[in-house]
């Protein structure tokens, strides 16, 4: 059996790490989350939510594990409604919105109107984009 590589893979995590320092170190926004959204049915997503997690929690001063759970716990959501809401990314974008704006409670952020129409903006041009993926086969 061949394996595959997603060749996009690198650069949704580029991306979400990006997010990440931009949306909440600067603009304290929590799009970090699209990317990771994006990654959602992969594997190793959990692993990537666990550092961001870390990351997370050392940028806005909550407990070291927190955001890391809350992060997983995301991901878990995110496979479920992925499966059930595939093809209706207004309903997904929504749940995401109060997927979001928990996390930004718990973990002590600061959440309003606008960050809930960035994230849900992003999650449509994401699902628009998302089409056009390719796959790498590997020899060996």
């Amino acid at each position: 059996m061949p394996k595959t590589q997603n060749k996009n893979n690198i650069a949704w995590v580029g991306l979400s790490l990006i997010f990440l320092f931009l949306g909440e170190g600067i603009f304290s926004l929590g799009i970090y989350l699209v990317p990771l959204l994006k990654l959602s049915n992969k594997d190793w997503s959990f692993y990537l939510a666990l550092g961001l997690g870390i990351i997370l929690s050392l940028m806005t001063g909550s407990a070291l594990g927190l955001a890391s759970l809350l992060l997983v716990i995301y991901l878990l959501l995110a496979r479920a409604l992925i499966g059930f809401f595939r093809d209706n990314l207004i309903v997904l974008g929504v749940l995401m919105m109060v997927a979001n704006y928990a996390i930004d409670k718990v973990v002590g952020g600061w959440w309003n109107i606008l960050e809930a129409g960035i994230i849900f903006v992003l999650i449509l041009v994401m699902g628009l984009v998302t089409g056009n993926d390719h796959d790498l086969k590997l020899r060996g």
